[in-house]
This record gives C-alpha cells, structure tokens and sequence, in this order.
C-alpha cells in the first residue's frame, strides 16, 4: 500500500521529498506494527516505543504462546530491548546510532 502510494506521487509529482518519504517510512512502520498487534508507535532519535492492543493477547491459546510471541521480538532484534509498563505494556527500542526505519521494519517484519 505504501509502495502504491509512492509511486503514485511520483508518477504525479516527481521526485518524493524528504520530508514526504519520512512520512511515507512512518506509516509502512505504523502499519507494520498493527499488524504485530502494537496499536502505537511513537519514534525518536534515539528509540522507539511500541504499545501493545489491550486485546491483542486474546489472539493467542495460551499465556506460554503470547510470551513466546513476545519473547521473538527481543531474541530478533540486534538493538536492546526493554519493556515498558504503566498504562499500556509495550517494549521500547533502542537504535544505538542505527538508522530507525530499518532497525524497525527489521524487527516488524514476521
């Protein structure tokens, strides 16, 4: 979808400004993550914070599978990972001067 839309503005407009490619990258991520079962992502230079769908673990059989679930995002990734807990449970990640969209799309793509 987002690929589509890219092309579309190109074919219209030109060459996608920077600042509509970050746009475009935010969304596909945003996607991506619903897809995981993550209902908010907020990104920053040095991090980003997915929070999980409250409903989200009823997806699963049983509690051991959605740990398991879970426990494939950390044991995937190359970058640190931490829970975060509060209001909504989610996992923050670290980019550790990594290029944030591919640390991302890296650990989304399932």
């Amino acid at each position: 979808v987002i690929n589509d839309i890219r092309e579309e503005m190109r074919d219209r407009f030109g060459t996608v400004p920077d600042e509509a490619e970050t746009l475009l990258q935010v969304a596909g991520i945003r996607l991506m993550a619903q897809k995981n079962g993550f209902k908010r992502v907020t990104i920053s230079e040095k991090d980003a914070r997915l929070y999980l769908d409250e409903s989200w673990p009823e997806h699963f059989e049983t509690q051991e599978l959605f740990t398991d679930y879970i426990r494939s995002f950390i044991d995937s990734s190359d970058n640190e990972i931490r829970f975060l807990s509060g209001d909504s449970f989610g996992i923050r990640v670290f980019f550790n001067g990594k290029e944030p969209f591919t640390v991302l799309k890296k650990l989304l793509q399932r």
